[in-house]
């Protein structure tokens, strides 16, 4: 998620450039932003393994948990520039887009992290 982010703000929307305090605090906060977040949605889908329909599932919950990551970011007035309707849309659903997609990733770790546990467990049998 990490990656991605700073891929969207840094490379195709280039609104790091017009950040209004020194690089190096920022990318201290952005990485220990981010490093919380995936703790907790990594512990959230630990918690939650349904049988059926997993990865859509845990889809889901990255796009509750964009929706409120963005909503904090939007009352607090966390923005990199004053773009509009527009921007505030567009960041919106990107901010969902890259939550859900590193729920995704934790789901498809963890569930092959549980297939490789389970294929130890039989050849221990055997």
């Amino acid at each position: 998620m990490l990656l991605i982010s700073y891929c969207w703000h840094g490379l195709v929307l280039n609104d790091i450039n017009s950040l209004s305090y020194d690089i190096t605090i920022f990318a201290g906060l952005f990485i220990t932003l981010y490093s919380f977040i995936s703790l907790f949605l990594s512990f959230v889908i630990s918690v939650y393994l349904p049988e059926k329909g997993r990865l859509f599932k845990h889809f889901t919950i990255g796009l509750f948990f964009g929706f409120l990551i963005y909503l904090i970011a939007f009352v607090l007035g966390v923005s990199f520039n004053d773009g509009g309707l527009n921007h505030v849309v567009l960041d919106f659903v990107w901010q969902m887009f890259e939550q859900s997609l590193g729920a995704v990733a934790i789901s498809l770790y963890y569930l092959l992290c549980y297939r490789i546990d389970k294929v130890k467990k039989m050849n221990a049998i055997r």
